[in-house]
């Protein structure tokens, strides 16, 4: 089936933007467990914390020219303890393999050697295929990642790769998404 592209785009964003019914304005809605908006201006480092980025990159997009998801939250976790993150990312799209996305920033106390990262997504999103269009059923639990501050000082990043040919399998109404996954420094 061939689509028209414009039309394919305008459904898509369509798509994308009803998820977000709801959820307040756009800039204003705010992060889970904070008072602060989603993409203020980024925060100075608060003294004895290192400030280290969180990304996601799609990969193995074949046939893909978009696949649109919102990013709900970020949380960060140290010896169960939470700490201080920054939501940067609203929408992605997971088809852009050339571009690792920017979630946000989590502020490691120092002395800490381990962190725990997780972060959900939002309830649907939107997709362009060779084959057509539709809609991502993305009601699925958080991503959630163990990793330690040796790995992350190497370049003050943390980096999931997101296996789109094997994440969003063929559904009744569109694409389920299944997240697969891996973490790298």
């Amino acid at each position: 089936m061939k689509t028209n592209g414009w039309t394919t785009r305008v459904v898509l964003l369509g798509l994308v933007g009803w998820s977000f019914v709801g959820c307040g304005e756009d800039s204003l809605r705010p992060v889970p467990g904070g008072d602060e908006p989603v993409n203020p201006a980024p925060r100075p480092t608060p003294p004895g914390t290192t400030r280290y980025e969180l990304r996601i990159r799609g990969v193995k997009s074949q046939g893909y020219t978009s696949a649109l998801l919102g990013v709900e939250s970020l949380s960060a976790t140290v010896k169960g303890q939470p700490v201080q993150v920054q939501l940067r990312a609203r929408t992605i799209d997971l088809a852009n393999t050339e571009h690792a996305h920017l979630v946000g920033y989590f502020f490691m106390p120092e002395g800490s050697s381990d962190v725990k990262l997780s972060m959900r997504f939002g309830a649907f999103g939107g997709f362009e295929h060779e084959g057509g269009a539709g809609m991502i059923d993305a009601r699925t639990g958080p991503l959630t990642f163990d990793t330690n501050v040796e790995n992350l000082r190497r370049n003050g990043r943390a980096t999931v790769l997101l296996d789109l040919s094997r994440s969003l399998t063929q559904d009744r109404h569109g694409r389920l998404f299944l997240p697969r996954t891996r973490l790298v420094h």
